[in-house]
């Protein structure tokens, strides 16, 4: 079906996407509720129920969206066409087939090799930044604001380089009244944070090529030998979120499939999010209440119930 002349994006309009090839929620459908000209052509802002995320209308329009009464269909075919600085686009599917081109996550593994992300995540729109009840997603080298509810986002660049220097890491927490640690047989001792903002917003990350098959989940890790559970926790949460927290209380030992893992609630006092390890692909803010919709392993959903996401899915075991 082609396009009426002059059809253009409306606001409340809805719109499906065919594959993935442009978000990494595809297929789904979401609503439009913004709509920007800048410099570089037409925006459109998409709400997929709970986050949002920004589109070039140039490239929907590439992928063939059609209007079909009040609703948009981007299709997965992309047509030929020319940049605008005059590079061809060959036709191509934006199904991540044959054709699909992975992307070079900016840090290297601990061995110094390249780590390439097979379905790179997408950023979300600047207007999720400081929305409490939006999903706000960070990416590799990506944007970021300034602050987050008043705290400086900033690069940590004197973290601790050795093992030995994360137990005199700033935010560990020595006056802490912790209960004694349990390791249960034929399993290994981790730990990580909850770091939550002000506007009751929690940060998590997407690992990696959903490493494990975690598509999110929260930062921890294994314990590495002679580490303490806190600086354990703090190196961790550095790693895989980008930033820099300190250390408020103790939430819970939690039993985990090869694990049991100390948790800890902590602030964020520093550090950026789009400076994540190579084990993230992506970071996200996302409200408690959202918590269910995102963490599809169930040994994450207690931890979420512990700090106020409401009871866990009837299917969590």
């Amino acid at each position: 079906m082609s396009k009426p002349v002059g059809a253009g994006p409306k606001e409340g309009q809805r719109i499906e996407f065919l594959s993935d090839g442009l978000t990494d929620k595809g297929p789904a459908t979401g609503e439009i509720v913004g709509t920007k000209i800048t410099v570089d052509g037409l925006y459109v802002t998409v709400d997929f129920g709970g986050s949002q995320e920004m589109f070039s209308w140039d490239d929907l329009d590439n992928a063939g969206a059609d209007i079909r009464g009040d609703l948009w269909m981007v299709k997965s075919h992309v047509k030929g066409y020319s940049k605008k600085d005059g590079t061809y686009v060959s036709p191509h599917h934006r199904d991540g087939k044959p054709g699909h081109v992975a992307q070079a996550h900016p840090k290297a593994d601990h061995n110094g090799h390249a780590v390439y992300i097979h379905r790179p995540s997408h950023a979300s729109s600047h207007t999720t930044w400081h929305n409490p009840d939006a999903v706000a997603t960070f990416v590799p080298d990506g944007d970021v604001p300034l602050s987050i509810n008043g705290v400086a986002i900033r690069p940590w660049r004197d973290y601790p380089r050795t093992e030995e220097g994360w137990e005199y890491a700033d935010g560990i927490n020595e006056d802490l009244n912790e209960p004694d640690f349990h390791i249960k047989p034929g399993k290994y001792a981790s730990s990580g944070v909850i770091v939550e903002e002000s506007d009751g917003r929690v940060w998590a990350l997407h690992p990696t090529n959903k490493f494990g098959n975690y598509e999110i989940s929260f930062p921890k890790g294994t314990v590495e030998d002679g580490m303490s559970l806190q600086a354990n926790a703090i190196k961790e949460c550095f790693e895989e979120l980008g930033l820099k927290v300190e250390i408020l209380s103790f939430l819970g030992d939690y039993d985990r499939t090869t694990s049991v893992c100390r948790m800890y609630r902590a602030r964020r006092v520093g550090g950026t999010p789009i400076a994540m390890g190579w084990e993230s692909q992506a970071v996200s803010l996302i409200p408690k209440g959202l918590l269910y919709q995102h963490l599809n392993m169930y040994t994450d959903h207690p931890i979420a119930e512990a700090i106020g996401a409401g009871p866990a899915p009837k299917n969590s075991k």
